[in-house]
C-alpha cells in the first residue's frame, strides 16, 4: 500500500475533537486543534489510521519523535508546529540547521 500524500494543517476545533480527517484515494487532509493536542501527537495519531506522507522533512521529524526523550520530542514538536504555521518545511529544518551549526561554531570557540 502506498503512503497518501497528507495535508496537515491547525484549526479550531469543538472541545474534544483534537483531530479531523478526510481522506480520499490517494490524499489525507487533516486538522488539529493545538489548543488540545499538539502538532507531533496529531501526525502520530493519525498515522495510527492512515499511512500517510508529507514529504522528507516532515515524515523525518515525525519519526525522529516518535520515541525520543522528553526534551529531544519537545524539539521535533516545535519544528513540525513552526512548519505548520509557516508552510515551508525546507526552509524551517534549513534555518534549524543553520541554528544548530552556529552554536556548535560557538560553544568550539570558548
Amino acid at each position: 500500500m502506498n503512503a497518501k500524500t497528507a495535508v496537515i494543517e491547525r484549526a479550531t476545533h469543538i472541545p474534544g475533537v483534537r483531530v479531523l480527517l478526510r481522506e480520499s484515494a490517494d490524499r489525507v487532509c487533516a486538522t488539529y486543534d493545538p489548543q488540545q493536542i499538539n502538532a507531533l501527537d496529531a501526525r502520530l495519531l493519525l498515522n495510527i489510521f492512515v499511512d500517510y506522507t508529507e514529504g522528507q522533512q516532515a515524515d523525518g521529524l515525525r519519526e525522529l519523535g516518535r520515541n525520543a526523550d522528553p526534551t529531544s520530542r519537545e524539539l521535533y514538536t516545535v519544528l513540525l508546529e513552526e512548519i505548520d504555521r509557516s508552510g515551508d518545511a525546507s526552509g524551517v529544518v534549513q534555518r534549524a540547521l543553520d541554528l544548530m551549526g552556529q552554536a556548535i561554531r560557538d560553544r568550539s570557540r570558548r
